[in-house]
């Protein structure tokens, strides 16, 4: 076991790799030499000077390529030329080892053929397989009535079967990129993680990994090491306490004498249907709880002229709620729950917090949306409604339910968010290469 010199090519800020803020200071703090690449200076910026790490600009050519690869000429190109990228880094720095964000992308697909390496699942893909394969198919390609879709059957026909990216027998998700991944040797699956050549994908619980081996990974690849998102928890367990809370409740206007609900809503758009069932919801627990105030937390990618739509029609029934639309960060959305009665949830990642702050969940599935409709059904970890009669009866029930969903919760947990510092994890883990 020693200290390594690790590269970590985050380019772009992007809210699922905020975990980064954790792990950097973690493998500086345990020996390793972390080399931080970044095409973004409001990137590197943001991490404190360390004298483990070094902040490292990223390939103007490279970059040019990188924002303009949606054009197929320069897709096309960024693929030669990040793989001699990735061997030109190995010997200037005399790398050992590669933190990749995602390993499905051109240029991260690249540095896992370049370098040993490591891709980190934080996200809600695998909480069960079949719910990922239905949102990631072949009928949601917009190529699948064209001429285009016919021509790329013939390919697949004559490479035996082998063209398309399939997961049990299911031809995923494609576009016209996937014939340039093919020429140029990607065996990546389209949206997957860990099909790429990293060592290993570190995943946040069990029932993720085993998701992972039945669409094809090897027990061994897949490591069960937690979520790093979340290695702030903590440090938050430890300061929380009722001065704290109050503080944090009149800095964002939430009522101390209500209580509070609070809802992440995961869509990046909303559909009247989407919209109408979010509203039918906190209707229901208005009707229930006279003194119950709302905290509605949108995706930081919800488009802007969905926030106002909503406003309007909470407000023929209630004048107690807020929406947010500002990102904040996870700290931001755990400091929301602990002031919380419930988290109410279809979708989210955020559920998995939940989970590892035992705050009481009551989920609903009342509208088919064909998106991941039944994720909270499959994690087992909340009072789960289809109705609202059942959404009523579960917002009566919340107190006595408390001890129960506990219970839920920590078997959850197992499953899907373990409860445990993931960073340090994943220092230990690197050092044994």
């Amino acid at each position: 076991m020693r200290n390594k010199k690790i590269l970590i090519p985050l380019f772009q800020e992007y809210y699922l790799f905020e975990y980064f803020k954790y792990l950097v200071p973690t493998l500086c703090s345990q020996g390793h030499k972390v080399y931080l690449l970044s095409f973004n200076d409001k990137v590197l910026k943001s991490f404190e000077n360390n004298n483990n790490l070094v902040k490292v600009s990223g390939n103007r050519i490279i970059r040019f390529l990188y924002n303009r690869n949606g054009n197929y000429l320069y897709y096309i190109a960024l693929w030669p030329l990040s793989f001699f990228w990735g061997h030109y880094l190995k010997l200037r720095y005399q790398l050992d080892f590669c933190i990749l964000p995602w390993d499905n992308k051109t240029i991260w697909y690249n540095f896992s053929k370049v370098f040993k390496s490591l891709t980190i699942h934080n996200t809600t893909e695998y909480i069960d397989l079949e719910l990922t394969l239905n949102r990631d198919t072949v009928d949601k390609s917009p190529l699948i009535n064209s001429l285009w879709h016919k021509f790329y059957q013939y390919l697949d026909d004559a490479f035996s079967k082998k063209f398309f990216y399939r997961v049990k027998n299911k031809i995923l998700f494609y576009d016209h990129h996937l014939f340039w991944d093919r020429l140029f040797g990607k065996r990546s699956k389209a949206n997957f993680l860990g099909f790429s050549q990293v060592e290993y994908i570190t995943v946040t619980g069990n029932k993720i990994k085993e998701n992972l081996m039945k669409a094809g990974l090897s027990d061994e690849k897949i490591k069960v090491l937690g979520n790093p998102s979340y290695d702030f928890i903590d440090e938050l367990r430890k300061e929380w306490n009722d001065e704290v809370k109050e503080e944090f409740c009149k800095q964002h206007d939430i009522p101390l004498e209500k209580t509070i609900y609070t809802l992440f809503l995961s869509p990046s758009k909303f559909s009247d249907k989407q919209r109408g069932e979010v509203t039918d919801v906190l209707e229901a627990i208005n009707e229930v709880d006279k003194n119950s105030y709302f905290i509605v937390k949108f995706h930081p990618k919800t488009r802007k002229i969905d926030p106002p739509r909503f406003k309007e029609d909470i407000l023929n029934f209630t004048k107690n709620f807020q929406l947010i639309t500002d990102f904040g960060g996870d700290l931001f959305n755990a400091k929301l729950m602990l002031v919380s009665k419930a988290i109410v949830q279809k979708q989210c990642t955020l559920g998995f917090l939940a989970i590892r702050l035992k705050i009481p969940m009551i989920s609903y599935d009342l509208v088919q949306t064909d998106y991941e409709d039944d994720m909270y059904k499959r994690m087992k970890a909340s009072l789960h409604c289809e109705s609202i009669n059942e959404l009523k009866t579960s917002v009566e029930m919340l107190d006595s339910k408390v001890e129960y969903l506990y219970e839920l919760q920590v078997k959850a947990s197992e499953n899907y968010s373990l409860d445990n510092n993931a960073s340090i994890s994943i220092g230990k883990l690197i050092s044994t290469f």
